[in-house]
């Protein structure tokens, strides 16, 4: 009987339980970019097609005229804490590598997977970007004298600015185990 009781409990607990969160202080936090080049960070408050308010934790509560930024940019709460860096592989996925969209001119990103396949992404333009890996796995155990390497060029076609683009993207890999001279082309589109 005594089993039976604590199975209740037990099932009773859990068909009760919630979870329960703190409410969030403050809006969506924000990275402002103004025209003078300077970057501000905080929570909005509120915002209409003229003004941004948002709550800075340095400067306060801050009042930005929309024809003084040249940039905004979202993230989720928590993603703006010092030390932590909003994702920029929204270029990437894991089966192919290219999506629709590219990294801005002068914005580039690194990736590592599992210690051994390292990547680095630059956008050269809006709408081209270049990047190259490297894996170290085949350097162990001396099966290779050298790295597997690739490179990822992309071209991306903005169809509606910030909504929708269409990409073409190409692999061109060096595959370590077939030796030095093999070249390896693989080519991937997407939209």
């Amino acid at each position: 009987m005594k089993q039976l009781y604590l199975a209740l409990c037990l099932i009773l607990t859990l068909l009760f339980c919630e979870n329960l969160l703190a409410q969030e202080d403050g809006g969506r936090p924000v990275l402002l970019r103004l025209r003078d080049g300077t970057e501000i960070s905080g929570n909005v408050l509120s915002e209409d097609k003229d003004h941004i308010i948002i709550e800075s934790a340095s400067l306060g509560k801050l009042n930005i005229q929309r024809s003084q930024i040249s940039m905004v940019e979202y993230f989720q709460p928590g993603a703006l804490r010092r030390d932590w860096f909003p994702a920029r592989s929204n270029g990437r996925n894991l089966f192919s590598p290219v999506t629709g969209f590219n990294p801005a001119k002068g914005e580039g990103y690194y990736q590592n997977f599992m210690l051994f396949v390292n990547q680095a992404f630059y956008g050269i333009t809006d709408n081209f970007s270049m990047g190259v890996g490297l894996e170290f796995a085949s350097l162990v155990g001396g099966s290779s004298e050298f790295p597997s390497i690739a490179l990822y060029p992309k071209f991306t076609i903005p169809v509606v600015k910030n909504k929708f683009q269409v990409g073409l993207g190409a692999v061109v890999t060096h595959l370590s185990e077939y030796g030095p001279s093999t070249i390896d082309f693989s080519c991937y589109y997407t939209a």
